[in-house]
């Protein structure tokens, strides 16, 4: 099986999951926002015992955003080559998985390792075009 294939998708699908945590957590200041009107309602006073910021769950949305866009570039990528993504690619992925699940193991870091891995060991042998 060649799972490399899905190394889009699997992006894809951190994104939406890294998304969805968000707008469930995040879902009060959501609506708090678009009560307010959305226009310039992220810099607000933060409430006694406020967790996260709306500046915080903007740019967790982002990121998630960002991520199923990269999963989209990658899986149209390796649709249209039908190549593995090169190994930076995997080891991007396995970096930045380590890093953050070590200075913040109760995170979704730890779902870059296998993606990471997928890619960099599609690499072995000349398995990248089988």
């Amino acid at each position: 099986m060649k799972l490399w294939r899905y190394s889009g998708l699997l992006l894809i699908g951190t994104g939406i999951i890294h998304n969805l945590i968000g707008f469930v957590a995040g879902w009060d200041m959501l609506v708090g926002m678009f009560y307010e009107g959305l226009w310039n309602t992220i810099e607000v006073p933060i409430a006694d015992g406020a967790v996260h910021t709306r500046a915080e769950l903007l740019w967790f949305l982002m990121l998630g955003f960002a991520w199923i866009m990269v999963g989209v570039l990658l899986h149209d990528n390796i649709r249209r080559r039908n190549v593995a993504p090169t190994k930076i690619w995997g080891w991007a992925l396995l970096t930045k998985g380590l890093f953050v699940a070590i200075v913040l193991p109760v995170s979704g870091a730890w779902l870059f390792l296998p993606q990471g891995l997928i890619i960099i060991f599609a690499h072995r042998s000349g398995r990248e075009n089988a």
